[in-house]
């Protein structure tokens, strides 16, 4: 008996419940808070005959003003993206990187550092030339700015931060939003 009328109510409690949803549209709410990206993503190309020599340090070097000023809780992971015209593959490649030519035994040296709050890229080639002649062309960068603190939880976790993919699929797996700039 108990289970009939248990089985009668559901399907009234259910029609009651779909009835009592439906109503007048009422006033819209305030609007919340921006939200607050875990992860910024800066994609940017930056014109080789723009690099200064730095005598002090042998090598090319240009300030990034595509990406904003880095405080001291923020880490930064760049990336270069080697073009298959001039190697036989493509891919982002974490930076510093050492990239040997196919000829010869010469190879430039990209690298990057946060001085003060600004974001430099260098390219220093093994010869104390010019990375590439003519220094003319453009070259992209990936940079990801993230909390300090999450580079710590990121290399604690073993992600392998050379590879960007991993960093990505890092993001996926503890669903950090990444937003692109």
């Amino acid at each position: 008996m108990m289970m009939k009328q248990t089985l009668l109510i559901l399907p009234v409690m259910a029609a009651l419940l779909a009835a009592g949803c439906k109503g007048d549209k009422g006033e819209k709410g305030d609007t919340g808070p921006q939200g607050n990206a875990n992860v910024r993503q800066y994609n940017y190309s930056l014109n080789l005959s723009n690099f200064a020599f730095f005598g002090n340090m042998n090598a090319y070097g240009t300030a990034v003003a595509s990406v904003p000023a880095i405080s001291s809780t923020q880490a930064v992971l760049t990336y270069v993206y080697i073009d298959p015209a001039v190697d036989n593959y493509n891919e982002w490649v974490a930076m510093p990187f050492t990239h040997y030519f196919n000829t010869g035994n010469s190879y430039n040296v990209h690298s990057y550092s946060v001085d003060g709050a600004s974001l430099w890229i260098y390219i220093r080639n093994s010869n104390g030339t010019a990375p590439y002649s003519p220094m003319s062309g453009t070259i992209s960068y990936r940079t990801f700015v993230i909390a300090s603190s999450q580079l710590g939880t990121m290399e604690s976790e073993h992600v392998n931060l050379d590879k960007m993919q991993d960093v990505l699929d890092y993001f996926d797996r503890h669903d950090i939003v990444v937003e692109a700039r």
